[in-house]
Order: structure tokens, then C-alpha cells, then sequence
């Protein structure tokens, strides 16, 4: 009798365990990023890289929108080679080194980045940095036709009036056809740390490269206030 009962006892934890160990799985199941992304990928030479059209469907599903500055400071923290273009080592790395199994845990590791990388100002250099390296064609320079249409995507990361006066005087009466290194890097910098307003800007103690002093002192003309609908 007392072995009937040890019997029945033993046979309730199992099927407790099993219940136990079947509910842990639904909530946290596992995910094999290889097949799941292998159907999002094509060989090119020595390279795996996102189709296209895939890569649309990519940005989805980690709810980043396509061709936008969200998109650049992706391919930045998943340390691309090649702006805008993810290859498959470059992506399994990302999700090994952050312990990532599913879709969800990916799109909030990304967010969470953009959401700290955005308003941190070394982060922002950095990326910047990055955006000149794949762009330009100079070491020192990058040419300001090229560098306003990219700062027209990049500028939606700082949502303040600054950062949208800033790009028109740019546009408007920077006559330079270049703008070096230097002064691309130090665009966030500024944005961020002024994003309040420019009353503090002292061009005298400031560690910012002459344009930026001269955009302050453009600052008293109405015309760019016009233009900016302030």
C-alpha cells in the first residue's frame, strides 16, 4: 500500500514538473535567429547581405522606420561595415553578444540604444563620425551638397527649434562647399547641449569650431526666423 502511494505520489511531481517545464517554454520560447532570418538573406561573394527587399520587412518587425535617421543609428550600434547595409555576421553577432532569442527582445534592445544613444553627446560624435567615414570621399571633408541632404534625415533625432534653424542657415548662408571634420562631429555636441536655447553660448570661452560662432551671431537675423516660422 505504502509503495501505491509513493508510486502515485511520484507520478503527481512528474506530471507537475512537466506542466511546469511546458508553461516555462510558452512564456519564454526559444527562438533560432538562423532559420528565422536565413530566408532574409543572400549570397554575394564572401558576403551575406539583406535583400532589399527583406530589409523593409526587417525594419518592421523591429518597428524602425525605413530610411530614416533611426535607420542610420541602427546600422551604427549593429557596428555595420557598409551604411545601411546589415550583413549576417553582423547581425548574429549583435544578438549573441546581447543575448537575444526572439523579435521583441531585438526590437526593445534596439530602442532602448536609440532612446540612450540619442541624447547622449559622445554617443552622437561617435555616430556622426561614423555617418562621415561611410560618406564622404575625403578624409577631412565632407562635401556640404552631400551633407545637407544627409542632416535633413539625421536632423529628426533632435526635435527642437535649434536643431531646424541650425540646418537652414546651413542651407541658406553657409557658402562653403565643404565642411570639415571637425565641424560635422560637433554638430550634436551643439544641438544637444543647447537644445534649451542659446542664452549660456559664450563664442569667447566656447570649444566649438568657428561655424558654430558665426550660426549664433546669424542668430539676430529675422530672416532665418522667418524661414523657420518662429
Amino acid at each position: 500500500m505504502g509503495n501505491c502511494i509513493g508510486k502515485k505520489e511520484n507520478h503527481q511531481k512528474a506530471e507537475t514538473l512537466e506542466k511546469s517545464n511546458t508553461l516555462s517554454n510558452e512564456k519564454e520560447p526559444e527562438i533560432d535567429f538562423e532559420s528565422e532570418f536565413n530566408v532574409m538573406w543572400q549570397d554575394f561573394g564572401d558576403e551575406t547581405k539583406i535583400h532589399d527587399d527583406s530589409l523593409r520587412l526587417f525594419f518592421d518587425k523591429i518597428e524602425i522606420k525605413k530610411d530614416s535617421a533611426e535607420e542610420f543609428l541602427t546600422t551604427y550600434i549593429l557596428k555595420c561595415q557598409t551604411l545601411a547595409v546589415i550583413t549576417q555576421p553582423e547581425l548574429f553577432e549583435y544578438c549573441k553578444l546581447n543575448e537575444l532569442n526572439s523579435w521583441d527582445a531585438l526590437a526593445n534592445s534596439i530602442q532602448e540604444k536609440i532612446r540612450e544613444y540619442s541624447e547622449d553627446k559622445k554617443h552622437m560624435r561617435l555616430f556622426f563620425k561614423y555617418i562621415f567615414e561611410k560618406s564622404s570621399d575625403y578624409p577631412k571633408v565632407i562635401e556640404t551638397k552631400l551633407a545637407i541632404p544627409i542632416l535633413e534625415i539625421l536632423i529628426e533625432l533632435f526635435p527642437w527649434s535649434l536643431a531646424n534653424r541650425f540646418l537652414v542657415y546651413l542651407k541658406m548662408y553657409r557658402k562653403s562647399e565643404h565642411l570639415k571634420i571637425d565641424e560635422w562631429e560637433h554638430i550634436p555636441v551643439f544641438l544637444i547641449e543647447h537644445k534649451d536655447g542659446l542664452h549660456d553660448y559664450n563664442e569667447e570661452d566656447s570649444a566649438f569650431p568657428r561655424l558654430f560662432d558665426e550660426f549664433v551671431k546669424s542668430m539676430s537675423s529675422t530672416f532665418i526666423r522667418v524661414l523657420t516660422h518662429e
